[in-house]
């Protein structure tokens, strides 16, 4: 059984199985893995200017956009990002099991046990 890093992220969602999420989070929010079914509700938050105030991006102008990101962000994953493997998901409301945003974890070194969130 693999019990590595890159194997939990790969096939494990937050919340899933760890107790570090908080309670409150969890009768709000929950994560699933990347799937296109998203792409529409990314687009609709992505598309606000305020959400891009201080992330170095522009908002998506149309859904091509959107689907462009979605792809970056596959790509990372298959390929990895800021030199280790990363792992994206998206970030969904449970009420509506609406998409409200994305996490990731980048940089994943299973040496050093370090990794960077955004």
């Amino acid at each position: 059984m693999n019990t590595g890093i890159k194997h939990n992220v790969t096939h494990k969602v937050p919340g899933e199985s760890f107790s570090c999420i908080n309670d409150y989070l969890k009768k709000r929010l929950y994560f699933t893995h990347l799937d296109e079914d998203g792409i529409q509700d990314m687009f609709e938050y992505s598309s606000k200017e305020i959400f891009y105030r201080h992330m170095g991006r522009k908002p998506h102008m149309n859904i091509e956009d959107t689907k462009d990101y979605y792809q970056e962000l596959l790509g990372r994953i298959k390929n990895g990002h800021h030199g280790g493997f990363a792992m994206y998901w998206f970030i969904r409301n449970i009420k509506d099991k609406k998409t409200i945003g994305t996490v990731g974890l980048m940089g994943i070194n299973e040496k050093d046990k370090i990794a960077e969130i955004g």
